[in-house]
């Protein structure tokens, strides 16, 4: 597959570094649960870069309607994305923009993480200054929302409010401002146990872990959650 910047998008220089970090950092990234880049470039004003065609459909197409995905096929699906995580936090790479959308399938039924346009090398300075939000507003952290430095804690919030989306059937502040913001608000949350019957209590503790709206309140590390959702999973067996 081909992704292509076309050359009126080129002269946003903003646009333009973001699309170069998403193919450089990429391509820098070898893991069965990560895109993979093959080559970039440049031609008659077009910037390009060849990755591997995800023929199977995406989570966002999968969770569409208020229907919970099945529990064992869920922790699948985030154990996939975590296993992705871990991978990346330890090179110091965040990804910042984890939604339904960017989460893919490959024929196995492995679960793919794309588009790293917003990614964040922390050893880097950010491509975005301090004060500005970025990202898919009903999934970034509250620190995000409020334009606040970020880190994986960011990563694992966004994981949180996927999990929460796959097993509940819609978003944990849906019901808030549709720009997301509820979630650095009052409004409370509400356990997704609550929601699905079906869900253990400790997936659905797990799930309000990861979105405290205070980072050092969620799990601390993808390696933690991983864990975390691997137990579950076993318990299950």
């Amino acid at each position: 597959a081909v992704k292509v910047l076309p050359p009126a998008y080129a002269k946003d220089l903003d646009r333009l570094k973001r699309f170069r970090r998403e193919s450089q950092a990429t391509a820098k990234l070898s893991h069965p649960n990560i895109i993979t880049i093959y080559d970039s470039g440049e031609q008659d004003g077009f910037y390009f870069y060849v990755m591997e065609y995800l023929k199977a459909e995406s989570l966002e197409s999968l969770i569409q309607g208020s229907t919970p995905i099945e529990l064992r096929q869920g922790l699948k699906i985030g154990k996939d994305v975590l296993k992705a995580l871990v991978y990346t936090h330890d090179k110091s790479i965040i990804h910042r923009d984890l939604k339904p959308g960017n989460i893919r399938f490959d024929l196995r039924g492995n679960a793919i993480v794309t588009d790293f346009g917003l990614v964040k090398d922390l050893e880097e300075t950010s491509l975005t200054q301090s004060g500005i939000a970025i990202g898919t507003p009903q999934y970034m952290s509250p620190e995000q929302l409020l334009g606040e430095p970020s880190d994986e804690r960011s990563d694992i919030y966004q994981m949180g409010v996927m999990l929460y989306e796959m097993f509940c059937g819609e978003l944990p502040f849906a019901g808030n401002n549709p720009c997301g913001v509820g979630s650095v608000g009052e409004s409370e949350l509400i356990a997704p146990n609550n929601l699905n019957k079906e869900l253990p209590d400790t997936l659905s503790e797990l799930i309000v872990r990861c979105l405290q709206r205070q980072p050092e309140k969620r799990y601390q590390s993808a390696e933690a959650l991983l864990k975390g959702l691997t137990k579950i999973d076993r318990r299950l067996e």
